[in-house]
């Protein structure tokens, strides 16, 4: 298969260095918990400073989105009205000069994929301002999964700010997007975060009811959250069809009712269905075309799509192809009374696999099931049992996530405010998958979540869906980084930085292409591996070996992160993609000013001076600082 370019997966071109000093905002609620948190760690931040030594840093590239802003934009969309952040890098250069030509224009919305937002004259901010201890390195080893400043080893007076994956000694393994560890015995453990709140805190927007497109909805585009029942036939989606008798749904106030009248002895569900506009759709809607008959969508797999990289006219979606079965679905549910067995289930699918949480409302306990498939048959394993504060009548926040092999569940009541809500299932919520598993996506994935009750009368609202970060399995070979080496003389710079010389796959359209037809799908991702590899079961994995006191960093916005994979050797290292522990600066822990937000004139603030462009002029149609501008305390938060 010829390989082609991928467009749009350049990395950032900006150096990825950590500055110190600058600024940021964004306009998340955060809670009453979080704000108090926020309030208490400014106070005792001088205290911090005296105590142990720390380091005031700024972000200037989006290599650690979402956790981790750099200099970048923020839009409401025109067509749902989302609120979210895009990368604005790529405007200037290394020295924070204006690039002429490439000032950003448009964004793709994250949440409906409108790609013509109009995004030219809003303000630019600079990145998350950071505070970096130094405590932690000094009296004690590096913990996996932290945020951590380093000295660029190509380039030692730079400082890059990525995620602490691989710890000395390891052999780590990027496959399926997923971490893995080989241990001794050639045996592959999948490494996920210790603290689940972690988890849940770097998870990238697939889709938020509250905001839909209602537009394009009037215009017969389906809604993603549906009544639905299951059929015998294998009729609609995964023989899954529109149910008038279960719940019903108010598309103003966007949300769901159940009677138990309804339901008395059986589950009626509400599933997700991943209908994603595409570009093509959004210039039929333009041309008032109707979403019905021969013109209805089909739903789509859902894949890596990264809304931070997402802007401009020459953006590429079919960047945007890998699946990504690792999802986390959170909603409010309003539950006015519980009749005798009253139940809530949630449900996740990824491949052949189905994972659920039974609640019993009665009696507040939470079971953990998955489905077992075995050949052609099926059987669901119970994990695990705990009790939970969902019981009765109330109103409460739910979350279930299926994560790295492992079921986790949040619940918080109406009168919680501390406590992030996290039940404790004594770990058994972790299982595990044999590499012998089917890996690839079914018609199952098209319809992936599903929420259902029985004796209740509740209404479910403010439901989201977020996945996990996919890292991408792109990286440079010992002998690429070797062979560029000898190619630069000693007085020749380079950059330190490779473009990948394998990937995962090499056409990444050929994918995105089959997003709607997941067997196709399968099929095509596993005739790219074989390709490569003949003895190939359909898996791709990228290896790095680490020695004594070495590390591996990969940022969380893996599409534009320079990283581990994808460094040079001009230093001819024995283990390129290593850092050293001699190079570890510190541990982010605190982000202490993002920008400010700007009030007065209509929001924006007013014009203080103006982008100096790369030839020495000024942009006098482009504002680099605004005021004034009120501290962003919903966004001061502890680096998870």
């Amino acid at each position: 298969m010829s390989k082609t370019k991928k467009k749009k997966t350049t990395r950032s071109t900006g150096k990825e260095r950590v500055a110190q000093d600058t600024a940021e905002k964004t306009h998340h609620q955060d809670g009453v918990r979080e704000t108090i948190e926020s309030i208490v760690i400014a106070f005792i931040l001088a205290f911090l400073f005296r105590a142990y030594e720390a380091e005031a840093f700024v972000i200037p590239t989006g290599s650690m989105a979402p956790t981790l802003y750099g200099r970048h934009k923020e839009a409401d969309c025109e067509q749902c009205g989302y609120h979210f952040s895009f990368g604005a890098s790529g405007e200037v250069d290394d020295n924070g000069h204006l690039i002429p030509n490439q000032r950003i224009d448009t964004a793709v919305c994250p949440n409906c994929r409108f790609e013509e937002n109009n995004v030219k004259d809003l303000p630019v901010f600079t990145g998350d301002r950071i505070l970096v201890t130094k405590f932690p390195f000094e009296f004690g080893d590096p913990e996996r999964w932290g945020v951590t400043v380093f000295r660029f080893p190509e380039e030692p007076k730079t400082n890059y700010i990525k995620r602490m994956v691989g710890l000395p000694n390891e052999t780590v393994i990027l496959r399926r997007g997923d971490v893995y560890r080989r241990g001794p015995d050639g045996r592959d453990q999948i490494l996920r975060k210790d603290d689940p709140n972690q988890q849940n805190a770097i998870q990238i927007l697939v889709y938020d009811d509250a905001s839909p497109p209602r537009a394009l909805l009037q215009a017969g585009w389906p809604e993603r959250w549906a009544a639905m029942a299951q059929t015998p036939k294998r009729a609609g989606i995964d023989g899954w069809v529109d149910d008038g008798a279960g719940w019903a749904h108010d598309a103003d106030e966007r949300s769901f009712a159940i009677n138990s009248d309804a339901a008395p002895q059986s589950l009626r569900w509400i599933r997700y269905r991943n209908f994603v506009p595409t570009s093509d759709n959004w210039r039929a809607f333009e041309r008032n075309q109707r979403f019905e008959g021969e013109d209805a969508p089909g739903p789509q797999l859902i894949a890596d799509f990264c809304g931070y990289n997402a802007c401009n006219s020459n953006f590429d979606p079919s960047v945007a192809s890998y699946w990504v079965g690792d999802l986390t679905a959170s909603f409010e549910l309003d539950i006015e009374s519980v009749k005798n067995q009253g139940e809530l289930l949630i449900e996740l699918n990824e491949g052949v696999n189905r994972y659920r949480c039974r609640i019993d409302v009665a009696s507040g306990t939470a079971t953990l099931q998955r489905n077992v498939v075995i050949g052609d048959a099926a059987e669901w394993e119970e994990l695990a049992s705990a009790p939970t504060p969902l019981k009765g009548d109330g109103r409460f926040a739910v979350t279930f996530a299926n994560v790295d092999n492992r079921l986790c569940l949040w619940v918080t009541g109406s009168g919680q405010f501390f406590g992030s809500g996290l039940v404790d299932f004594g770990g058994k919520g972790a299982y595990d998958v044999p590499r012998s598993a089917v890996p690839g996506p079914t018609d199952a994935d098209l319809i992936p979540v599903g929420i259902a009750a029985q004796g209740l009368n509740a209404t479910v609202s403010r439901l989201q869906l977020h996945r996990d970060i996919y890292y991408e399995g792109e990286f440079v070979s010992e002998e690429d980084a070797a062979r560029r080496a000898r190619e630069l003389s000693p007085f020749q710079r380079d950059d330190g930085v490779l473009p990948p010389a394998q990937m995962e796959i090499d056409d990444h359209r050929l994918l995105y292409n089959h997003l709607g037809n997941p067997s196709a799908y399968a099929d095509e991702r596993h005739r790219s591996m074989r390709v490569h590899d003949p003895d190939v079961s359909g898996d791709r994995e990228i290896k790095f070996v680490l020695g004594p006191d070495e590390y591996l960093m990969l940022g969380d916005n893996s599409p534009r992160s320079k990283d581990g994979r994808l460094w040079g050797n001009t230093r001819r290292a024995e283990r390129r993609h290593a850092v050293p522990r001699s190079a570890l600066v510190g541990k982010a822990f605190y982000v202490y000013w993002p920008h400010g937000v700007p009030f007065m004139k209509d929001g924006q603030g007013y014009e203080v001076w103006n982008h100096t462009r790369n030839d020495g002029k000024k942009d006098e149609t482009y504002p680099s600082f605004r005021a004034p501008s009120y501290p962003n305390i919903s966004r001061m938060h502890r680096v998870r």
